[in-house]
């Protein structure tokens, strides 16, 4: 597969694969919002979220592949056919599908280069990151026992606490090896809220939000080009961070205020600082989803009746079923229509069967060689394969029905030009043997020697 010249049939399959995986894309983030909106609990919305993100990368990668290796058996009657078995199909001529090849071409070289800058971007990043946090100190000691005891109580295994100078608000970083960061300042006089923000941070490590921050970013990334994948990233997010501050609030409801004090207060130095920590997960998010963050800390856990949930449960079957049945089968096909280059160059004349009126009657010049065209050493798409039967084409003179029969004898003779008249007769244009011109002339003289000509000049002597 050449991505710097697209060939027409694999252009048009791409673009068909292209088009349908945004049509069900599109579809599937609606499905995900009313799945959304049916869950009760953060953590569902967060499953949800992140099925959309994963499922869609996995699928754009199996797309990419499919067209990748295929790309050489696609012909113009696989496009066709493949266009056909879909619901909604557009036909294309040649022409454009060579232009769309190249356009798809470009994009491609665009959407490659886009990946790797990013890719360089989050390199240097790390770096940056891993600089950074050579500059970290271990806490006091009360604090870390306090940490220890949050810790065997969510029962976390291997995690370790940090301060790094510069931090503005709590993180969490590592899923090989977890570690949750404070700012410097928290190492000095123990604040009220800090528990709850070290069970936060905790509940990130026991639910292994790290790796799936990793994931996540990694189908966005492959995804770029398509604006609800970054939406479900946002609301991925904040999924996330709900589902840790529910988890603080259902251990200890009674400090619900606490802590969303604690939240204001690191976010007012976050906002005051007028930087953004790019240190693993941060604990302040943006100013809207903060206010939100909020609202729903001072509701506290919200609760719902058993036939709530049963209703729930039912409509989101069904919303399930109606996903496994729609979105499989949306696709947008293109289907690929075109006369090969040969024919549509050759001349009316040279065009076979199809310009003979009456085909038992057809009058051969043979006094000149017939004019071979071999359409095999034209210019060809290996694509678009001429006809076997145009493979060869004779020029031939054609003579109507309505004409009358010219007789060389009777018009002076010697002209050379033979008259053939067989109803049943097809002259095949995949002759190759050709009669030379010494063959002709021969023939010639031996017929008019056995319509005895020479008699009658011998006669006329006398």
């Amino acid at each position: 597969m050449n991505l710097f010249a697209m060939s027409p049939g694999v252009a048009v399959a791409f673009l068909s694969t292209f088009c349908g995986f945004l049509l069900k894309v599109s579809v599937a983030y609606l499905f995900c919002w009313l799945l959304t909106r049916i869950a009760t609990a953060a953590t569902i919305r967060f499953v949800v979220w992140l099925s959309y993100l994963t499922l869609t990368g996995a699928y754009w990668i199996y797309c990419v592949a499919q067209v990748y290796f295929n790309s050489m058996a696609f012909t113009i009657g696989m496009t066709g056919s493949m266009a056909s078995s879909s619901g909604l199909t557009w036909t294309l001529s040649t022409s454009v599908a060579q232009i769309i090849g190249s356009l798809l071409s470009s994009i491609f070289l665009i959407y490659a280069g886009a990946l790797l800058v990013i890719v360089c971007l989050g390199g240097w990043k790390r770096i940056q990151l891993a600089r950074a946090l050579s500059y970290r100190t271990a806490p006091p000691e009360k604090l870390t026992r306090t940490f220890e005891t949050i810790k065997s109580e969510m029962r976390v295994s291997d995690c370790g606490l940090w301060l790094l100078p510069g931090l503005t608000s709590p993180a969490t970083l590592g899923w090989l090896k977890p570690a949750v960061y404070l700012p410097f300042e928290c190492g000095g006089e123990e604040q009220p809220g800090l528990h709850s923000v070290l069970r936060h941070e905790l509940s990130h490590v026991r639910r292994k939000d790290s790796f799936w921050e990793s994931v996540s970013r990694f189908c966005r990334l492959l995804v770029i080009f398509h604006p609800f994948v970054h939406k479900a990233f946002a609301r991925l997010r904040f999924e996330r961070e709900l589902a840790c501050d529910m988890v603080v609030i259902r251990t200890h409801p009674e400090k619900r205020h606490l802590y969303a004090d604690t939240l204001v207060h690191f976010g007012w130095k976050t906002a005051a600082a007028e930087q953004r920590d790019y240190i693993g997960i941060g604990f302040i998010s943006q100013s809207a989803i903060l206010n939100a963050r909020v609202k729903s800390i001072l509701k506290g856990e919200r609760t719902y009746s058993r036939w709530s949930l049963s209703g729930r449960a039912l409509l989101s079957t069904c919303v399930l079923w109606l996903f496994a049945a729609a979105v499989p089968a949306l696709w947008v096909g293109f289907s690929l229509t075109a006369i090969p280059r040969s024919v549509a160059a050759a001349p009316a004349n040279l065009h076979p069967i199809a310009q003979i009126r009456h085909p038992h009657r057809i009058s051969l010049i043979s006094r000149f060689t017939p004019q071979i065209k071999n359409t095999a050493n034209l210019d060809r798409d290996p694509l678009l394969e001429p006809s076997p039967s145009i493979s060869h084409a004779v020029q031939y003179h054609i003579q109507n029905e309505d004409e009358p029969m010219s007789n060389p004898a009777q018009e002076g003779g010697g002209s050379g030009v033979e008259t053939v008249e067989n109803s049943n007769s097809s002259i095949s244009p995949r002759r190759s043997n050709l009669p030379s011109a010494t063959s002709v002339l021969t023939d010639t003289a031996v017929r008019l020697s056995q319509m005895g000509i020479g008699h009658d000049h011998d006669h006329d002597h006398d």
